[in-house]
């Protein structure tokens, strides 16, 4: 196995006092296939306010329900399985907010998610728009989701083989990447998501002290943006 990647327009360097790895993106990037779907400021300040503005009516939802009767709550929704209503209410009391509700696509043949949450937002006495503007908000965050790309961080070394077997490289390859989350990256543009790679990066160097067992000695780091592109991190 070779190291194909270009030369790296900075090299890791050591910090006299914590040998520590200093991490640094390089301003090109590579193409990694599909179009891009980065997040322009304006939308990334509609998906941020769109989140806070959706806890606070999931707090409020969640206040309210305290302060009713849920056997009767779930009649009047039209459950004729009483248990089965009870058992949404608890889950929409377990879930985070609402795009984690919607997201999480709760369906139990008396409704699906946006239908009970429309339903419980007027039986509680809150107001119908509210509710449906953060649906909306949700769903379009939902979609934003769908489009970017799971991002991720590959680690690359100077390993070359010499006779191991396909079974250990395999064994020992989720040693090469590292995950991370897209949630991770919705309220950051480029340059914030870069800066939050690098400290992963430098903390990953300092934990393994430059080395990988097997793969060897660390040359550098590539993070795969959420819009497909590669960026090499050294």
């Amino acid at each position: 196995m070779q190291n194909d990647h270009p030369k790296p327009h900075l090299h890791p360097r050591r910090d006299r006092k914590t040998a520590g790895y200093h991490a640094r993106a390089c301003p090109t990037d590579r193409k990694a296939g599909a179009a891009k779907v980065a997040l322009s400021e304006d939308q990334q300040k509609a998906l941020q306010l769109s989140e806070r503005v959706a806890m606070n009516l999931t707090q409020e939802i969640k206040k309210r329900l305290q302060t009713v009767h849920h056997k009767a709550l779930v009649r009047k929704l039209g459950y004729r399985n009483t248990d089965a209503g009870l058992r949404t209410v608890e889950a929409f009391m377990k879930s985070e907010n609402i795009y984690t509700w919607l997201k999480n696509g709760h369906f139990d043949l008396y409704y699906d998610a946006a239908g009970f949450l429309v339903a419980l937002c007027e039986q509680l006495k809150l107001p119908q728009h509210l509710c449906k503007e953060e649906i909306t908000a949700a769903n379009r965050r939902i979609e934003t989701f769908s489009r970017m790309k799971t991002p991720y961080i590959t680690v690359r070394t100077n390993f070359k083989r010499t006779g191991e077997s396909i079974t250990t490289l395999v064994a020992m390859g989720s040693r090469l990447r590292i995950s991370l989350k897209k949630e991770d990256f919705v309220e950051k543009n480029r340059e914030d998501a870069i800066s939050f790679v690098s400290d992963i990066v430098k903390k990953h160097y300092r934990e393994h002290s430059g080395k990988l067992p097997l793969w060897g000695k660390i040359t550098g780091y590539d993070f795969h943006y959420i819009d497909g592109t590669v960026i090499p991190c050294f």
